[in-house]
């Protein structure tokens, strides 16, 4: 699921495919995506919305830019998962889950944009090279794809506490996080 796009497509299984369904859901998302926009634009106040993991329509989002360095190959997806606590990161259950393409990555570097509702949070990012959507491992257990945090580079083997790479999403603040991809 890529969001950044503004509209994606998707299908139930459940559901009989037709085209009636696949019209209905893109006309649906396309207004959904047009009233986000238009909203902000009359709104004024610079702020661009998302739907968050309760799919609920936030017009209190800030912009947060996060510059991404160390990456080291062409292939696959930069997966970024967001955490608001502890337990949520240690359970793989990000609120919010956000894929880019690496056609723009320059020298090893690049830099995205998304808006987030003021608050607390932490990002982790997988280098998803084979785009199998989760970190792979060698036979010892040593991550065979980089991976980084917000704010901090991790040096150790274990899973870091979410307070060393926690941040905050302020009112009137544009944040710019920064993430160095460690790769064992």
């Amino acid at each position: 699921l890529i969001i950044d796009t503004g509209i994606y497509y998707y299908l139930r299984r459940s559901e009989p495919y037709s085209l009636l369904n696949v019209l209905r859901k893109t006309i649906f998302k396309m207004i959904l995506f047009w009233v986000l926009v238009l909203g902000n634009i009359w709104s004024g106040s610079g702020q661009a919305s998302i739907l968050d993991a309760k799919h609920e329509v936030r017009l209190d989002s800030i912009q947060v830019h996060v510059h991404i360095t160390n990456i080291k190959t062409k292939e696959g997806l930069l997966a970024l998962g967001f955490f608001e606590d502890q337990d949520s990161f240690i359970a793989v259950e990000p609120f919010l889950q956000l894929y880019y393409e690496k056609d723009k990555v320059r020298n090893g570097e690049i830099t995205v944009n998304f808006f987030l509702p003021m608050g607390v949070y932490g990002i982790s990012m997988l280098d998803d090279t084979n785009r199998n959507d989760e970190m792979d491992y060698n036979f010892l257990g040593i991550p065979k794809e980089g991976f980084g945090f917000s704010n901090y580079y991790h040096k150790g083997f274990r899973k870091p506490h979410f307070d060393l790479w926690k941040f905050e999403v302020k009112d009137k603040e544009t944040p710019t996080i920064e993430i160095t991809l460690r790769y064992i």
